[in-house]
């Protein structure tokens, strides 16, 4: 098995894959891979990648939620919701979420790896 043993994402419930699913994005015979799963478990390997995160989410932000795109792009969905901007877009506010849930669990991580002191 590819999946890693102790995994100290999944003992706090940082991470939700199950034990089938963890592995190494470089590996192709699968969808689905965890991005935690070359993080070491020390505050400050997770830290890096906390502040990783935050400045692609903060990169994100920046291009995504300006009022007058997103109007523009309301305005255009109705109109077509198959149009390539329209889904150009919603996969950007996607990864936009999701990079925000991923945050919420390295930040608890972090904390958790804080207290125990590692």
């Amino acid at each position: 098995m590819t999946y890693k043993e102790n995994c100290g994402f999944m003992k706090i419930g940082c991470c939700t894959f199950k034990p089938e699913h963890c592995r190494a994005e470089a590996d192709e015979t699968s969808k689905h891979f965890c991005d935690l799963y070359n993080i070491e478990f020390t505050s400050k390997a997770v830290k890096k990648e906390l502040d990783r995160v935050k400045k692609e989410v903060k990169k994100l932000v920046k291009e995504n939620l300006k009022l007058s795109e997103l109007k523009a792009m309301r305005k255009l969905e109705k109109v077509d919701i198959l149009d390539p901007k329209i889904i150009k877009y919603k996969k950007k506010m996607l990864k936009l979420k999701d990079l925000g849930k991923g945050m919420e669990y390295l930040e608890k991580a972090y904390r958790h790896l804080k207290r125990s002191r590692r």
